[in-house]
């Protein structure tokens, strides 16, 4: 996994998705995501997108949480993306930290799962925008 770039806007800025596979996202615990991501230019995020192969289940929840250096990104809680159901697929809120510089380490926990279902390869994408130096 890795940065994908996406395309480059008219104003120079790189607009990306950073992906990120989780272990074992039926577990609840830190430090979930296998790669961190440690940008090598300062940037935004825009949103964090998560997608699973399989689903957690009839009223049953997969939600992640980015770090950025250990701590959330979302402290609005709601806004951090949670498959839910029958769903494979969910888009976050904007996050409320949004900035990072280089070399910001970004780590993904999974803050709740109460699937019924093993969800199988489930990947974050944190997208966003930098500015080409």
């Amino acid at each position: 996994m890795g940065n994908i770039v996406d395309y480059i806007t008219p104003a120079g800025e790189i607009v990306f998705s950073f992906a990120i596979p989780i272990d074992t996202p039926e577990t609840v615990g830190a430090d979930k995501g296998v790669f961190a991501f440690a940008p090598g230019v300062a940037g935004t995020i825009e949103e964090v997108y998560v997608m699973a192969k399989t689903a957690p289940g009839a009223d049953k929840t997969l939600t992640v949480d980015v770090n950025k250096g250990g701590t959330t990104i979302f402290t609005t809680q709601g806004n951090r993306p949670s498959l839910a159901g029958v769903n494979t697929e969910a888009t976050s809120g904007t996050p409320d930290v949004t900035t990072f510089a280089k070399n910001d380490k970004f780590t993904i926990d999974v803050d709740v799962s109460t699937a019924e279902n093993v969800v199988v390869d489930v990947i974050v994408l944190i997208r966003g925008k930098q500015k080409v130096v």
